[in-house]
């Protein structure tokens, strides 16, 4: 990160006493710094105001203590700034190996915002605030010398005064230290053979440069042939149970970027009714006289809505729908403008070379009709996207009910004959729809699996949607095709689990078989009969639920309440389907989308701003 030196001040400290709260220098700045160490050979000031120097400048004696130490040039400072934190002479510094009960606060729910205080035994550790602070300073994106502000420094003198307040040079290498540590402790994490998925994703800066990020989740390949490379790089990548199942379910697109790739195929042929209105808003916010006369004429019309206009985006078909929903709000004022404002008449009534009009509109009160149709078709889709987007929540187990929902949606659309307009787009998207989601062999099965293990659904909801959409042979394919996938994955998890057992048990000694073996009986008549139970338990077990997923089907479903919590049903339950909740803890740990809620939308890319930019390494 570059980082300014030049600009690094020294704040005198002469009248320092043992009261006050200590402010040290660092070390010296970096070699490739552009401050010169040869301008001035004065020893840092800060750490003489609490030393003499003694022995023509040799040595130098502790203000308080009286304890000596070094101080020619070779030593700097170091060992009197490693004193001063722990002089007992000095008012406020005490044993730091001191423990205290206090309140801290603690992170509720991982709902942003939401703290409770929670008692624990703390001491005081340099070492930890430093950490403290780096981490401040990376989470609330602080500038490294928010440290060398004033308020800050006089705060951290209230709060601890035996806290040493760091040079923004310290910070940043705290930050590149405590990076460094998260580091260490992902990789022994994935070390443990615990199973990730991966999402990638391209960030391109101002300078045109591109940037890989690469999440812990699952692969998204956004229907780019450059993702292609990289998946097929990660099936071929020779590590054992790197990819489970051969890689068969590596394969993930991003729903929302599906979604989105339909909604925009319903657009394609975008109504005059839509661009009328985008029009009205666009000559509305021209100009801030324009405006204050469409604020004049809601006043008028006395309409209480508190939206505002805004403009969409070609690449982002939900601003199409938050412009529309916010302007048809505002009907009536537009008509009052367009009876009484000369220049918005003007506006419409202008004509091209060729002697065509060269904005459409106004609207009049059949396409505001037309912009409510668009309204409500569109606010079905951009709920979904919503859900879809979550990142604080499961949504795998969700991922079939959202396609039932838009599934049946589109056929409803595509029956009606009332409206051609709007039958026309959902044809269009219908037509989208199935290239992506309309043959079940194209799709993860892991989404269906992650269905099935909702004890609210189970295989029953599947089995009920594919016997309404299909022909009975092909739900019935269907059906097998996830039913063998799901106990495919089982018995791979069961035989992870096995190994583990056995390697686990490996030093136990059977107590049992080594008293039988120095009996050394020739015959043992209990032995055999016992054998050959085990053998007809067996075989009946053979003909009953044998593994936990047919005693998890074969139980009767959870009721569908508000507010069902899946992650606590199997925490739970954890222990009555051992090898299957260790299935739907990793099931349920893969999102749907790639995509935060906040850009779910944009086919635009994402852009690093010109301040992320400017750093460099």
């Amino acid at each position: 990160m570059a980082l300014d030196g030049c600009s690094l001040k020294s704040k005198s400290t002469s009248t320092n006493g043992p009261n006050d709260p200590l402010i040290l220098d660092d070390e010296p700045l970096p070699k490739n710094s552009r401050v010169n160490e040869n301008q001035s050979t004065r020893e840092p000031f800060d750490v003489w105001g609490h030393f003499v120097k003694l022995q023509n400048h040799e040595k130098s004696e502790c203000k308080y203590c009286k304890k000596q130490y070094n101080a020619t040039r070779r030593n700097r400072t170091s060992s009197m700034r490693a004193h001063l934190l722990k002089c007992k002479k000095i008012s406020g510094v005490i044993d730091t190996s001191q423990t205290t009960l206090s309140f801290q606060a603690k992170k509720a729910n991982d709902v942003e915002g939401e703290f409770r205080n929670e008692l624990v035994v703390a001491n005081f550790s340099i070492e930890r605030i430093w950490m403290a602070l780096a981490r401040m300073i990376i989470v609330d994106e602080l500038p490294f010398r928010f440290v060398e502000h004033d308020g800050f420094i006089y705060f951290m003198g209230v709060v601890e005064p035996r806290f040493p307040v760091p040079s923004r040079l310290t910070v940043a290498r705290d930050c590149i230290k405590l990076w460094l540590g998260e580091r260490e402790k992902l990789i022994s994490y994935l070390k443990l053979g615990q199973r990730v998925s991966l999402t990638t994703d391209t960030w391109t800066s101002i300078q045109n440069l591109n940037y890989m990020c690469l999440t812990c989740h699952y692969i998204d390949v956004d229907n780019a042939k450059s993702n292609d490379v990289a998946l097929d790089y990660l099936k071929k990548l020779e590590i054992k149970d790197g990819c489970m199942l051969g890689g068969r379910f590596l394969h993930m697109r991003c729903v929302v970027h599906i979604l989105n790739l339909i909604v925009q195929e319903g657009l394609k042929g975008i109504h005059n009714s839509i661009v009328k209105v985008r029009n009205v808003v666009w000559y509305v916010k021209l100009s801030p006289k324009r405006m204050d006369r469409f604020k004049e004429a809601v006043e008028d019309e006395k309409i209480q809505s508190k939206s505002l206009l805004s403009l969409d985006v070609p690449t982002r078909w939900n601003s199409t729908y938050l412009m529309l929903e916010a302007a048809e709000k505002f009907e009536t004022a537009f008509d009052r403008m367009h009876e009484e404002d000369v220049e918005f008449n003007s506006y419409f009534m202008e004509v091209d070379g060729n002697g065509k009009h060269k904005h459409i509109g106004p609207p009049k009160g059949e396409d505001w009709v037309n912009v409510r149709m668009f309204c409500n078709f569109l606010r079905l889709f951009y709920e979904v996207t919503l859900r879809f987007s979550g990142s604080l929540f499961v949504t795998s187990n969700t991922y079939f009910c959202e396609l039932v929902g838009i599934q049946n949606e589109l056929h409803r659309l595509c029956g009606i004959d009332g409206d051609p307009l709007l039958k026309e787009m959902a044809q269009s998207m219908k037509e989208k729809y199935e290239k992506y989601w309309g043959d079940i062999k194209n799709m993860n099965l892991m989404m269906f699996i992650a269905m099935v293990l909702d004890p609210r659904y189970k295989m029953k909801y599947l089995k009920y949607w594919f016997n309404k959409w299909y022909s009975k042979e092909k739900a019935e394919f269907a059906l097998k095709l996830v039913r063998d996938a799901l106990d495919e994955l089982y018995a791979h998890y069961a035989k992870g689990t096995e190994l583990s057992s056995a390697s686990g048990n490996g030093q136990v000694t059977n107590v049992g078989s080594s008293v039988e073996s120095s009996a050394s009986f020739p015959y043992d008549p209990w032995r055999i009969a016992s054998h050959k139970f085990d053998e007809q338990i067996a075989t009946e077990d053979d003909n009953e639920c044998t593994t936990d997923v047919d005693k998890y089907l074969n139980e009767a479903s959870e009721k569908n309440r508000e507010g069902f919590d899946i992650l606590a049903w199997w925490k739970l339950n954890s222990t009555r389907y051992v090898i299957l909740s260790e299935v739907a803890r990793d099931v349920m740990a893969i999102p749907v989308s790639t995509i935060a809620s906040e850009s779910a939308f944009s086919t635009g890319g994402r852009v690093l701003d010109p301040f992320r930019s400017s750093l460099n390494s």
